[in-house]
């Protein structure tokens, strides 16, 4: 899982167990920036979201790539401050992640030459940065 949050509601993403969709679920993370930029996040289990008390929904995320967004995006909902900073307590355990930028704008070409990602759903401005989507 990966973690985004925003308003009353956390946005984080389900990870295969072998992280085989790890490279996908960046490069959708990554179409939707103005830039190329390192991307962080923790993966966790998932019944740590039970275990702190928080409720988790399955619910389309709003990236470029819609596959990856309607399989494995998900909210943890009705957040409160006190329960985020529970939350945080609850993954300090786990294990961050760092992709470098290079990681990211190569997972990015894969997506788009894949196919998972269209040119035209890439922000103007990051588009004109990427030299071989000209």
């Amino acid at each position: 899982m990966s973690l985004n949050a925003k308003g009353h509601e956390l946005s984080v993403w389900y990870v295969e167990p072998d992280g085989s969709n790890v490279g996908r679920i960046l490069a959708a993370m990554a179409a939707n920036r103005q830039f190329i930029d390192k991307i962080d996040y923790f993966v966790f289990d998932e019944a740590i979201v039970t275990t702190c008390g928080l409720t988790m929904r399955v619910t389309a995320g709003r990236l470029p790539d819609e596959f990856a967004s309607q399989t494995w995006h998900r909210d943890v909902i009705h957040l409160t401050g006190r329960k985020l900073v529970e939350f945080a307590e609850c993954l300090a355990g786990n294990d961050s992640k760092r992709h470098q930028p290079t990681e990211i704008e190569e997972a990015l070409q894969s997506a788009v030459q894949a196919g998972h990602i269209k040119r035209e759903e890439i922000p103007t401005e990051l588009r004109a940065k990427l030299a071989w989507l000209t």
